[in-house]
Formats: C-alpha cells, structure tokens, sequence
C-alpha cells in the first residue's frame, strides 16, 4: 500500500494534489501526539516558570507586584492550557470548541488590560491614553475576528450572514 493511497481518507484532500497535501495534514495532526516527549513545551514552561519564581522573590516586599506576578503567570498557564484544549478538542465538539473559543478571548484580553495597567501607570497622562486605546483596540479586534467575522463555523457569525444577505 503507498503512502497516497493511504492519504486519500482525508477529507481536505481534493483529487489530483498527488497526495502531497494530504500527507503534510496528516503529518501535521500527529506532530506531538506519538513523537515522544514534548522537549519544547516543557522547555518553554520551564523558562516560564524560572521567569516567574525570579520575578516573585523580586517583588516579596511589594505585595502588589507579587499579586500581578501570581495574576499574570495564572492567567498565562490557563492560556495555554485552553489553547492545548482547543487544539485538541475534535471539530465535531462544536459547543465546547465556541467555549474554549470564549475563555481563550476572555484571558487574553484579561492579559492585555492587565499589562496596559501596568504600562500605563509609568506613562505622561497622554501617553497613558494611547496605551488604553490601543489595548481597547486589540482586544476588540479580536473579538471581532474570533466571534463576529469567524470563517470556521465556531463563531456566531448570523449578524454577519444577515447582513451580507440584505445588502
């Protein structure tokens, strides 16, 4: 049995790729899952964490830089844990790929206003706006782009439909 004739189970592949597209997807679904251990996420979660550990014992005098470390590694960890979730969640999942969806949206934008406060407390009151203005910015951009114009089926895009219909 070759190698394209078992890629063509894949339901994105299309007659005529030569296999070659269906083969990377496939390839791509298993990077990870049976490759042995994963050196760079625990690389990564360790660098993260040393970072954190370091910047607590620096702020042990300040309990509310403590509390903004504690608040900011939470707030990572969780992140990427939904993010993990999210990419392991099967498409047929649709509800509790919308929820994920809405707590990946929620700690991101939880992260951002989190670090815009801290930005913007060491800035000229003018600059301090443009910070807030620009976290406003992205937050609302992504919610627009992971809820309101979401192409994958796991928005709520019938707003969108509605109006495009009508015009």
């Amino acid at each position: 049995m070759s190698t394209a004739t078992g890629a063509s189970n894949d339901p994105m592949r299309t007659e005529g790729d030569g296999g070659a597209a269906g083969l990377l997807a496939a390839e791509a679904d298993n990077v990870g899952e049976h490759g042995g251990f994963p050196w760079m996420r625990v690389l990564v979660l360790a660098i993260l964490t040393f970072n954190f550990l370091l910047a607590l014992y620096r702020s042990t005098d300040d309990p509310g830089n403590a509390a903004f470390v504690v608040a900011s590694y939470a707030d990572l960890i969780s992140l990427f844990y939904c993010l993990r979730l999210f990419e392991r969640t099967p498409e047929a999942a649709v509800q509790m790929r919308k929820n994920l969806k809405k707590a990946v949206w929620c700690l991101s934008a939880l992260l951002v206003a989190m670090f815009s406060y801290r930005v913007a407390a060491v800035m000229p009151p003018a600059v301090a706006v443009i910070v807030w203005c620009m976290a406003g910015f992205t937050v609302s951009g992504s919610f627009c782009a992971l809820f309101v114009f979401d192409s994958d089926g796991y928005g709520d895009t019938d707003g969108c439909e509605k109006k495009h219909l009508t015009a």
